[in-house]
């Protein structure tokens, strides 16, 4: 996946309210991932974590953490190209994959542009069980934890675009 800016995703932005872009919609790139990507278990890191979002950061969702760490603990033990092809779940599709910034609620493309990880063209879905997704950026086998979305609301399946 290929990002906008030549910067490292984890050097503070120094853009001012008024310079803020909007997202616009960019094709993914899965060629961008290198094909080793696929053999490599995942790691999970917190430094693009959004904590403060009063619906997807982590302290209102407190009590979720443990089913969600649970999960991604077991996750441990696939590789990428596993986790990402899953097609366990009632409609026998995968719940594990990338979406377009330009594809997610309006909520969360403002969200992404307040705390500065509107630079990826993407991030990706987990499906942790029915409507939780865990939302992150994935870079060389290491997924960035950013929001816990318990409702399904950073892209909703029934009405898009919210």
């Amino acid at each position: 996946m290929s990002k906008r800016t030549s910067k490292s995703p984890y050097s503070g932005d120094k853009r001012t309210g008024t310079q803020k872009r909007r997202i616009e919609k960019k094709p993914m790139k899965p060629e961008d991932m290198s094909k080793d990507f696929y053999d490599k278990y995942p790691r999970w890191l917190f430094q693009r974590c959004d904590f403060d979002h009063p619906k997807w950061g982590m302290a209102c969702n407190s009590g979720n953490v443990a089913k969600v760490f649970r999960y991604l603990s077991n996750l441990e033990s696939k590789k990428w190209g596993e986790i990402l092809t899953d097609k366990s779940g009632r409609r026998n599709n995968t719940g594990n994959h990338g979406i377009e910034l330009s594809n997610l609620s309006k909520e969360a493309q403002k969200r992404a542009v307040d705390i500065n990880v509107d630079e990826f063209d993407a991030l990706f879905s987990i499906a942790v069980g029915g409507r939780n997704r865990v939302w992150g950026h994935i870079s060389d086998g290491v997924f960035y934890i950013i929001w816990l979305d318990m409702q399904h609301e950073i892209y909703p399946t029934e009405k898009r675009h919210t």
